[in-house]
């Protein structure tokens, strides 16, 4: 039987649980001058392709706590939803920060 998550193209699902870890990376995004995008969703409705922004994007700090901080208060916020942080570069976002 084909789970949900293998057709949704998801195959392995990768949980850091140090927030330490997390926070590294986050800084190291940061630095490199990434946009780093916090998004949640209802678990019920994962497979939706927009997903719900929980605060602006940050741009180009090398604040990896301040990150950290919306993302442990988003999920605070959301308890039943899952929680997603991306980072993108600067010309691959589709719309500009400011």
């Amino acid at each position: 039987m084909v789970s949900l998550l293998q057709r949704a193209g998801v195959f392995r699902l990768r949980v850091i649980l140090d927030s330490e870890r997390i926070q590294g990376q986050l800084e190291y995004c940061a630095r490199s001058g990434w946009t780093i995008l916090i998004e949640h969703i209802h678990r019920d409705s994962f497979m939706e392709p927009f997903w719900d922004c929980w605060a602006r994007p940050v741009c180009e700090t090398g604040e990896g706590k301040q990150v950290l901080h919306d993302l442990s208060n988003c999920c605070r916020t959301f308890p039943n939803h899952f929680v997603r942080c991306t980072a993108h570069e600067g010309d691959q976002m589709n719309t500009p920060c400011t």
